[in-house]
């Protein structure tokens, strides 16, 4: 049921992305000062969490309705999404007039990105889906700055590449999903429009994300070697998400379609092995990741930021921990129960905050002791999420 041939190519295809986008972290840190690496790093976070919010979480929603062939005006509903992101980020670069959140200009780019690729992926198109990514926007950018000489490379530069990134691969995208048939036989009497329902769709992805990077924004009020060390631990350990995102990528489509159908004891023997795959694949990748991540941060970033490769350990378990167990929020998102995936995240949520602030307030916050936070909040909310998702398959089999 699952075609592991056509999975390892996804995932192969996957990596060079997130590959490139790592790349582009370990440029940040050697080309800039520990301030400005910082700097960067947190204007990066600050356009990702608000991609979850002016998305309005039409990326997820067009996934599972195009993946049910229920869809309607999906270009009208990006111009709505387009239309939202624009206006959050002048509003933003307005608010902050410093000259540093000019960057923010990316961020509608950025969410039209993210949707297409969902949509691309909904058509089967997974190659082109996660080839035309959120992360192939960094991975772009780093690819770009290769052509800069060395000594001209700044943050402004950085900052400038970065856009001009975003905007490309938000047009070829664009002209990818022109080219499927379904999407342009859909046509809607308005210029654009907003889904509400879909709104439901974009608390998951943001309070996952608020989770993830909340202790970078205490960390902020430390020091800048604390962000950026929390920052490139974030982006090494998440080279190995290319499997789980992988995975997400081949399942969603055919949970949504096999629930839909009610073919549920399939679906259910299909998540059962797929869990077995990722526990395997996650013992080798940890394994390498011990024996050769250390050097390996060490030698490509610089001797200023020797602690990332603890800071990663506590990250890269919640990772693994993701990649086997992860399939059931999928599953949950898929099959109209994303209620349960909201709560589990938000009690995530509130266990790293409590657990950051404690910390916080007794002077013992530093990229380790946030990182191990987030590892201990987390894996509570994917394990609900895993117990609730048996729980409610296991009901829907039983009623066959």
């Amino acid at each position: 049921m699952i075609e592991l041939r056509k999975l390892l190519k996804i995932s192969i295809i996957r990596f060079i992305p997130a590959l490139g986008a790592l790349f582009l972290s370990f440029i940040a840190a050697r080309k800039l000062s520990v301030d400005e690496a910082g700097n960067f790093f947190f204007w990066l976070v600050v356009i990702y969490a608000s991609s979850y919010i002016t998305g309005l979480g039409l990326d997820t929603y067009l996934l599972r309705e195009i993946s049910r062939k229920e869809v309607k005006a999906a270009p009208s509903l990006k111009r709505g999404a387009f239309l939202v992101s624009f206006i959050a980020a002048i509003f933003g670069i307005t608010v902050y007039h410093n000259g540093e959140a000019w960057i923010l200009i990316s961020l509608p780019m950025f969410v039209i990105v993210g949707v297409n690729s969902k949509i691309l992926r909904a058509e089967g198109l997974y190659e082109a889906s996660s080839l035309l990514e959120i992360s192939s926007i960094s991975a772009l950018a780093a690819l770009l700055l290769l052509l800069v000489p060395g000594g001209l490379i700044n943050i402004e530069i950085i900052k400038g590449v970065f856009v001009l990134s975003s905007l490309i691969i938000m047009f070829v995208g664009e002209a990818a999903v022109s080219r499927v048939n379904q999407i342009n036989n859909f046509s809607s009497s308005d210029f654009f429009s907003l889904r509400l329902s879909a709104l439901s769709y974009s608390v998951y992805p943001l309070v996952i994300f608020v989770t993830q990077w909340f202790p970078l924004f205490l960390l902020k009020k430390f020091s800048s070697q604390d962000v950026a060390e929390y920052s490139l631990a974030i982006r090494s350990a998440a080279i190995f998400t290319f499997l789980s995102m992988s995975f997400d990528s081949y399942l969603s489509v055919k949970i949504s379609k096999m629930h839909h159908e009610s073919d549920h004891m399939n679906l259910s023997r299909m998540l059962n092995n797929s869990s077995k795959i990722a526990l395997i694949c996650s013992l080798f990748l940890l394994i390498a990741f011990v024996l050769f991540a250390k050097h390996a941060i060490t030698i490509l970033i610089s001797s200023d930021y020797q602690r990332v490769y603890l800071v990663a350990l506590p990250i890269v378990s919640l990772y693994m921990l993701s990649f086997i167990f992860g399939q059931y929020q999928g599953y949950l998102l898929m099959t109209d129960s994303e209620g349960i995936v909201n709560s589990s995240n938000l009690l995530s949520m509130v266990i790293v905050v409590v657990l950051c602030s404690i910390l916080y307030m007794i002077d013992m916050l530093s990229s380790l002791s946030g990182a191990c936070s987030l590892l201990v909040g987390r894996a509570i909310g994917i394990l609900r999420m895993c117990y609730m998702g048996n729980r409610i398959l296991d009901k829907r089999i039983q009623q066959i």
